[in-house]
């Protein structure tokens, strides 16, 4: 952390403080409503541990994907180190391999809807009304399962009762720019259009020697349109469809070049994500009860993992993973409400499909003597040598899922609240496998593909699994500002296919996919969510202990994805999170969250890793907000705000050979806007100590790293009417 800027912004702040009028005491924190239960209440009286953001505080914060979500959330940890390539954890949990055969630990959902695949949900962040991250197990809360926490997004809606539109345009250093707009139309009052967009692009960080081509650059275009219809004052309809086309060219780089301005690599990476997405929710307020349909549809393609897999200059071995899926989604929900009693019952059905092909590509000349033992083979040999081979693997699955679930939350006296909730899973996948052995002399010698294991044509498996997975939680009102809680609650992940087969060919059994079974959760937590002084602070906080059995160890050492059920698990910690109104414009706000997450026993590709931590679990990380936010004479409104958040130290393997030593990095804003609103400016700078850091590390053939972003500023034009 750089303390010379950090003084600086603290003692502008103060000044500019005093400069400002004097606290009225009727100034109080603004509340913030969720849907976390699925009926709109303060995040203040939910017993859940929940994060919630609005639209001012994501601008001001520059959140513009699920990893800048991370540094203002207790318990959330995580990076996009591609655009195609994300890994989450809620307290310790997530799922580290990017896969067609396995579910993530935190689910991801826009407007309800589920999206099985965490690569789809990053450029979804703008024209939102809030996101909300909930921690811990939500099978009793969504549409589909998540053992871990869960990040919602909610967009906003075409609204009937005025017509508006936003236009932010921003320009900064490494050739970043981007523009948003939406518009809402209300053309009656039961009827309004919406239109939102974004174009975000940004020049490369680095340069490809080889060639002079950039690296980790961005081009990202994304439209969604929006309509809402009310059939009449108990009957409405809301519309939405989304497009997404993002190209990036994100390499992996040896550590001790990851921060130079220049590094050599024989293969440009380009991952490209097409996607489409379309949802219709219908609302019907009956008598006493609310039905609310939810339904979804996403189609997409995406060039996973291209990458360099030896990252130099020679053409060694080259990996590109395209996928293409779709995926169904049929939600229908009962709300209903009485005098003492809420409570919401739901059923759900997903269908998905994904197909992959994995092409490795090398020169026999480089990897014959390299790998197979044969240093001079393809030298006296060059009839049976190739300069450019492709091995070529398929794998496809189909997975069904269907789900009952329900939550009832019964207010025994005016203090005591009961909730007790519970969700039913039928999971069911069907697994497809081709990996032939390659057309060249490495088939020819070993009888085995290259880097996977060959198999005899196509094999396929199929599985599935079951589970009933309860919840309860007690709610005590200490008084009219003190809230306690204490709840139980049991998890699951459905089991899956490695796109690799359990046996080899030379051991002539019959091949199938390689399996791995369910991950199991129970989790226990007792919080308190508190507002005090007048309502000008707020203090929550959750003390939680967590329980895995069979958890499933993801790695992709080596180009293969593999899945493993290898250990216990058990994660406990400390999280809180406050602000505080100290005058009418200066706001403090904080989070801090401790945990331990650590595998209690178990091995992994024949290591033990009993006592070792697990990946993306930092011990210590917290965040520290400074915004003064008001008028200052005649001159219009300002805001300057300051920031900085710190990361302990992380691993990101289960066996702990890859490190990231703790780091902090401190951003900065300072915004003008006029007295009513319409137009403002801001400068904004990002990491402004330039501080080094890797959001990636992993063994391909060699430890490669993916390194975080360095100093970055912006400036922002924005005008609403």
């Amino acid at each position: 952390m750089n303390l010379k800027h950090r003084k600086t912004l603290m003692a502008a702040g103060i000044a500019l403080c005093a400069a400002g009028p004097q606290f009225a005491s009727a100034q109080v924190l603004e509340e913030v409503l969720v849907t976390a239960q699925k009926r709109s209440e303060s995040v203040q009286d939910i017993p859940i541990a929940v994060s919630a953001f609005d639209q001012s505080f994501m601008r001001k914060s520059g959140i513009e994907n699920a990893a800048d979500l991370v540094a203002y959330t207790p318990g959330l940890s995580g990076q996009s180190y591609q655009a195609t390539e994300s890994v989450f954890t809620v307290r310790g949990i997530g799922t580290q391999a990017f896969g067609i055969g396995a579910d993530n630990s935190v689910g991801m959902f826009i407007d309800d809807q589920p999206i099985g695949r965490t690569t789809l949900i990053g450029n979804s962040f703008f024209d939102l009304e809030r996101i909300e991250v909930v921690k811990g197990p939500q099978g009793t809360l969504f549409g589909r399962n998540a053992s871990a926490g869960a990040i919602s997004i909610i967009t906003n809606k075409a609204n009937a009762e005025k017509s508006s539109l936003d236009i932010l345009v921003s320009a900064g250093d490494e050739g970043q720019q981007r523009f948003e707009g939406a518009g809402n139309w209300a053309i009656n009052d039961q009827f309004a259009l919406r239109l939102a967009a974004r174009k975000s692009e940004r020049d490369g960080t680095f340069e490809n020697a080889l060639n002079g081509d950039e690296l980790n650059n961005v081009d990202d275009t994304t439209i969604r349109g929006s309509l809402h219809y009310s059939f009449s004052d108990t009957l409405g309809v809301d519309l939405s469809a989304e497009k997404l086309d993002s190209k990036s060219y994100t390499a992996a780089t040896f550590f001790d070049n990851a921060f130079d301005d220049k590094i050599s690599i024989n293969k440009q990476p380009e991952q490209e994500i097409d996607s489409t997405r379309a949802t219709m929710r219908l609302t019907w307020d009956l008598d006493g009860v609310t039905l609310t349909s939810n339904t979804s549809y996403l189609d997409y393609d995406i060039t996973a993992i291209p990458v360099d897999a030896d990252a130099t200059d020679l053409f060694i071995i080259n990996l590109v993973e395209p996928q293409e899926g779709d995926q169904w989604v049929q939600e229908l929900r009962l709300n209903g409400s009485t005098e003492n009693i809420d409570w919401f019952a739901g059923a759900s059905y997903i269908q998905e499909n994904i197909k992959s092909r994995t092409t490795y590509q090398w020169s026999d000349f480089i990897l014959i003597p390299a790998l197979a033992g044969w240093p001079t083979l393809c030298e006296d040999n060059p009839g049976l040598c190739q300069t450019s081979v492709d091995q070529v693997n398929f794998a496809e699955t189909d997975n069904t899922s269907y789900a009952v679930y329900g939550d009832l939350a019964w207010s025994f006296t005016e203090k005591l609240k009961l909730t007790v909730g519970a969700r039913y899973t039928n999971d069911k996948k069907d697994f497809d496998l081709n990996q032939p052995i390659p057309n060249s002399i490495w088939g020819a010698l070993t009888g085995d593909a290259l880097i996977k294991v060959a198999t005899d044509g196509t094999v396929s498996d199929d599985d599935s699994w079951t589970s009933f997975d309860p919840r309860v939680v007690l709610d005590y009102q200490l008084s009219d500002d003190i809230m306690m809680y204490g709840s139980v609650a049991s998890g699951y992940k459905s089991g899956g296919f490695n796109s690799n087969p359990a046996s080899t060919l030379a051991e002539g059994q019959q091949q199938k996919p390689a399996s791995f079974d369910e991950e199991t959760v129970i989790a226990y937590e007792v919080g308190f969510k508190s507002q005090f002084w007048d309502n000008r602070a707020q203090l929550n906080g959750a003390i939680y202990f967590n329980d895995y059995d069979d958890f499933q160890i993801e790695d992709n050492a080596n180009l293969v994805i593999v899945i493993q059920n290898a250990a216990s698990v058990e994660t406990y910690g400390l999280e809180l999170d406050g602000q505080v109104l100290v005058t009418e414009n200066l706001t403090l706000r904080g989070t801090y969250s401790y945990l331990d997450a650590e595998f209690t026993d178990g091995f992994f590709s024949g290591i033990d890793i009993g006592g070792n931590a697990l990946p993306r679990a930092p011990k210590n990380s917290g965040s520290a907000i400074l915004d003064w936010d008001g008028t200052l004479g005649t001159l219009g409104r300002f805001n300057f705000r300051g920031e900085y958040v710190y990361t302990d130290s992380i691993y990101f393997d289960a066996t702990n050979d890859f490190e990231q030593d703790s780091f902090g990095v401190f951003n900065a804003r300072i915004g003008w806007e006029t007295e009513d609103g319409r137009f403002g400016v801001a400068v904004i700078g990002e990491n402004l100590g330039d501080e080094e850091f890797f959001v990636h590390k992993t063994l391909v053939l060699d430890p490669l790293g993916f390194p975080g972003m360095g100093r970055m500023y912006r400036m922002e034009l924005t005008a609403s009417f």
